[in-house]
């Protein structure tokens, strides 16, 4: 139940976050929260980490990211809800992990989500 908790709130935090982003930027505007050292900025990445398939055709790359994310979701939901039967350990502090790591690829799955 704690595992659920920790992924619905990594999931509304995203949600909240990103349509935060896109209501209160511009594209590219930058503001600083640290100056010198942390910056929000508005910027979306069509692909995956550092734009991997942001150049490739819609249908394809959106199907292979919604694939490896629900393949990824898979794994680590077998791991969390089965632990004995992949051999995960099952400390507490490796199952907030995973939760977060879930959280995170449910959250990403944007294309999913309606936006403002």
């Amino acid at each position: 139940m704690r595992e659920l908790a920790i992924i619905a709130a990594v999931v509304a935090l995203d949600r909240v976050t990103k349509l935060y982003i896109r209501g209160a930027f511009s594209d590219s505007d930058l503001k600083p929260v640290i100056p010198g050292f942390f910056n929000i900025v508005h910027a979306e990445n069509p692909g995956a980490a550092f734009g991997v398939l942001a150049d490739s055709p819609t249908v394809w790359s959106s199907a292979l990211l919604a694939g490896v994310s629900l393949a990824v979701m898979a794994v680590i939901g077998v791991m969390l809800w089965r632990p004995r039967r992949t051999g995960a350990p099952n400390s507490p502090l490796m199952r907030t992990a995973l939760a977060l790591v879930f959280g995170g690829a449910l959250g990403n799955r944007h294309s999913t989500w309606p936006t403002a």
